[in-house]
Formats: C-alpha cells, structure tokens, sequence
C-alpha cells in the first residue's frame, strides 16, 4: 500500500522547470511561467545547465521574480546538471534559489559584464560604464550568497573570469547542499610508468607546470578577446576613412561635371547668333532687301 501511495505522488510530481541553453527572455520563459503559475506556498524546482547569456534578460527576471516570490511564499528548489555559467551563475547565487544543489561534476563560471563596442571614445566610455554598472548590481545578489561582501566580490572578478568546481564553489559557501562521498575505501593503483621517448620526438611539457588549467584558458580567452577589440578598432578606422575618400571623391566628380557643364552651356551661348548669322547668306540684310 505504502509502494502504492509513494508512487502516486512521485508521478503527480511535476518535473523541474528547465533554465537552459543561452540566456535570453525566452529561455527564461518556464522558468518565469513555474513561478507565475504557482499558488501559495508551493515549492517550485528549476533545473539549470546554461552558459550563460543575455545581462539585461537576467537582471529583468530576478527582479520580476524576486517579487513574484515574495507575493506567493515561494520555496525555489535550484539544481544544476552540469553548467552554471556568467548569467546563469548569477541566478544560480541571486537569492531566488532557496535550496542550491549541483551535481558532483558540475562546472561554475563567475565573471564581469562583457560586450563588444565601436566608434567614439564617448561610445567607448559609455559601453564601459554599462559594464560596470552591471557588475555592481550583479554583485549586491551574488557576494551575500558567496559569503562576500560587494567590493570583496568587485575585486575577486575584476582580476579574471573565475572557473570553479563542484568543491570549490561548495568551499566558499555557494551550495546548500552538499553530496556524500560514496563510502567506498579507494583502492591504491601503482601507475604505469611513463612510455620511453623516442629518439628526436618532441616532447611535450606537463600541463601541472602552468598552473591551473583554467586560469590558462581565462588568459587565451583574455587574449582573443582582446584581439577582437583590436580588430574591431581597426576594421572602425577603415571604414571611417574609406568614407572620407569616398566623399571627397564624390565631391571631386560632382565639381568636375559641374564645370563640364557650364563650359559646355557657355560655348553653345556664344556659338548660336554666328549660326544664325551664317544662315541668312553673305548678301542677306533681311526679309525686306531687294537684289541690285
């Protein structure tokens, strides 16, 4: 009876609301709907695997749905699959999850606003400021839940993208609910020894001397970035100067036909009473001459 009664409730369970792919206001739309729907006091489970996406989409649902919470007594139940990431990172420690669990091979990424910009140095500034101003507001929901305050966070992002695993994410306070270690006594393994060399191979380095694998993927990505912007730059000036040339060229023709013009209506003026002239004949005075 009890088998019964356990299997009929885990199959009116609904299953948890997906947050996933690219964040934007569609992908956000169950998550959105879940809590809309929902009545008083219910407890609603999302499930989140995303890398991340849209600031202002993000910033627009935590805000609607911190209120729509609030309004019904809400329990949020979050559980990440495998990536949390950028923006889904920011929901995953925003304050809207009341229960944060992971599974053990799961992957976090804590980052600033990014974008791309052109044009003016005002331009420049202007998309800059806007990061800032997101990281600001994305800090006051984060740093709480990490155990920081905002500046400590600010400072923490500001020097590289942060990549963090199942452990260190549940070491600073960022899971609610951490997994057991199966009890399983670990056998010891001897490893093989390494392959010998052949002679004039190229030997590769071991990974283990540059230091963490993802401050190095954080560096190329840094770098690529980077000579994005340069390229960007670079591709801005062209354009500005090819449409110098092309306007100067444009006014160039524009004179050029201009005076071809009047030169060709001048020399026709001048030309028409010496063909009107020529026309009438050499002994011709006019319509009322008469012959000698």
């Amino acid at each position: 009876m009890f088998a019964i009664v356990a299997a009929v409730l885990l199959a009116a369970a609904p299953a948890p609301t997906p947050i996933e792919g690219v964040v934007t206001e569609d992908s956000l739309a169950p998550a959105r709907a879940s809590v809309n729907g929902a009545s008083d006091g219910d407890t609603v489970q999302w499930r989140i695997n995303s890398p991340g996406g849209s600031a202002f989409a993000t910033m627009d649902f935590i805000s609607d749905m911190q209120v729509a919470k609030a309004k019904k007594h809400l329990r949020i139940e979050c559980h990440v699959n495998w990536l949390a990431a950028s923006a889904a990172a920011v929901i995953f420690e925003s304050g809207l999850c009341d229960v944060r669990t992971a599974e053990r091979h799961s992957m976090f990424l804590f980052h600033g606003a990014a974008g791309m910009a052109g044009g003016k140095a005002g331009s420049l500034e202007d998309a800059a400021k806007l990061c800032r101003l997101f990281d600001k507001s994305m800090a006051e929901l984060v740093a709480p839940r990490l155990h920081m305050t905002a500046a400590q966070y600010l400072a923490w992002i500001e020097q590289r993208d942060r990549f963090l695993s199942y452990d260190e994410l549940a070491a600073i306070g960022g899971l609610d609910v951490v997994a057991q270690e199966a009890a399983v006594k670990p056998v010891a393994v001897q490893p093989a020894p390494p392959p010998a060399r052949a002679a004039g191979a190229v030997q590769v380095a071991s990974p283990e001397g540059h230091g963490n694998l993802w401050a190095w993927a954080a560096k190329v990505r840094g770098a690529i970035l980077a000579a994005l912007h340069h390229v960007a730059d670079a591709a801005w000036a062209l354009r500005a100067q090819a449409l110098r040339y092309l306007g100067a060229a444009a006014a160039g023709a524009v004179a050029f036909w201009a005076i071809v013009l009047a030169h060709h209506s001048t020399r026709r003026d001048t030309a028409l009473p010496v063909r009107r002239r020529a026309a009438r004949g050499p002994g011709r005075k006019g319509p009322g001459a008469k012959r000698a």
